[in-house]
């Protein structure tokens, strides 16, 4: 019989939850430079083994989202899962009979890369315990883990998987060794529809297999990340890169920041107050939740739609420091001229409008390598 269940040491927990993906990540040292998770350029194993650890502790902070297989995503580059199981084991027999329980940590790190079609995975199974009934040993029950990565788009290109795809272990190795590093990757050239673009699956499987006669405990898709490579070229930034790319980055704009007030103003009447926008839309409902475009010709052609609506309204402002702005933004699907109606323009202060425009189009769309129709959040801060 094992040891019943000891009462957690929270201090105990915390060093084995962060100590064994830091000697994970330190085999990931051979990245090139500037395939790191973005805002880590540069950075040496030491300093990438931290950003898993300081992922991994903000990580069990949001632990609801952790537990379901899609993870709690910190950003389009980085993406974890974390629960505390409990596998209660009984035999095939009617009525069954309980064999014991055996309760575990599950982690499954996800890092991309703006730089190079890659996805790293940090998979660890740690913090075992058991409690059994007498004459079952939990140390012999072997905890298999098994790893998959299905392509769902990119014209039947495939990536290359890692070896090792398939662990199976007792107790005491999984004690010893409790992480797995994997690797993916796409080749550069391995897709030809436009902006080679890929996407995959990633799924992890559990099994813990029990005794003779015992009736396998299975989570068939305990993880479920969906990543992209692509190869966009410059519009994305970087000429190739991963994502998570359900993860939808959020655009702030400050009503208390001097050089954005004006625009953070306008979006705020439009989100929350349209009856103080033009055009007067009946039933105005302009959304926060918007999608990149990339065609110049149908940015042109709503930054047009919005400049009619400003002339209309506050006539010729030429020789002023002023700009027509519009929201949703001229480089977004929900465009002036695409909307059907549900956007606003207004003159604001030229240097204002230009400064989030550049900070949208220069900075937000490279630093979350947002391609065409790719979504994101636009949020109005005090």
């Amino acid at each position: 019989m094992t040891p019943p269940r000891p009462r957690p040491r929270r201090r105990r927990a915390l060093r084995r939850v962060l100590v064994p993906v830091v000697a994970a990540l330190l085999t990931l040292a051979a990245a090139p430079a500037d395939t790191t998770p973005t805002g880590s350029a540069g950075m040496g194993p030491a300093a990438r083994a931290a950003l898993a650890a300081d992922l991994r502790q903000e990580c069990a902070r949001h632990p609801a989202e952790a537990a379901s297989p899609t993870g709690w995503v910190r950003s389009r580059f980085e993406v974890c899962v974390h629960r505390r199981r409990e596998v209660v084991l009984v035999t095939k027999d009617r009525p069954p009979k309980r064999l014991g329980t055996m309760w575990f940590d599950e982690w499954q790190l996800g890092f991309a890369y703006d730089g190079d079609r890659r996805v790293d995975f940090v998979s660890s199974l740690e913090n075992i315990e058991a409690s059994t009934v007498p004459g079952q040993d939990a140390r012999t029950w072997p905890i298999r883990v098994t790893y998959s990565a299905t392509v769902s788009d990119g014209g039947g290109a495939d990536i290359v998987r890692p070896t090792g795809q398939d662990r199976t272990d007792l107790w005491g190795a999984w004690d010893a060794r409790p992480q797995t590093v994997l690797t993916y990757t796409s080749p550069d050239g391995a897709v030809t529809t436009p902006f080679k673009k890929l996407f995959a699956t990633m799924l992890v499987r559990f099994e813990v297999t029990g005794p003779p006669g015992a009736d396998p405990y299975v989570d068939e898709r305990s993880a479920v990340l969906r990543v992209r490579f692509d190869s966009a070229g410059r519009v994305a930034g970087k000429t190739r890169g991963t994502v998570f790319p359900d993860h939808k980055p959020t655009f702030a704009v400050g009503l208390g920041n001097p050089d954005e007030d004006e625009s953070a103003r306008h979006i705020d009447d439009a989100l929350r107050h349209p009856v103080k926008t033009f055009p007067p839309t009946v039933g105005k409902n302009v959304p926060a939740e918007l999608h990149r475009l990339i065609d110049p010709a149908l940015q042109e052609q709503n930054r047009a739609a919005a400049g009619k609506v400003c002339t209309e309204v506050w006539g010729d402002w030429a020789g002023q420091r002023l700009d027509c702005d519009e929201y949703p933004f001229a480089a977004t699907k929900e465009g002036a001229s695409l909307s059907g109606g549900h956007f606003s323009a207004r003159l604001i202060d030229r240097d204002d409008n230009q400064r989030v425009g550049s900070r949208l189009g220069s900075t937000f769309y490279g630093e979350h390598r947002m391609l065409d129709g790719d979504a994101f959040l636009v949020t109005v801060i005090p």
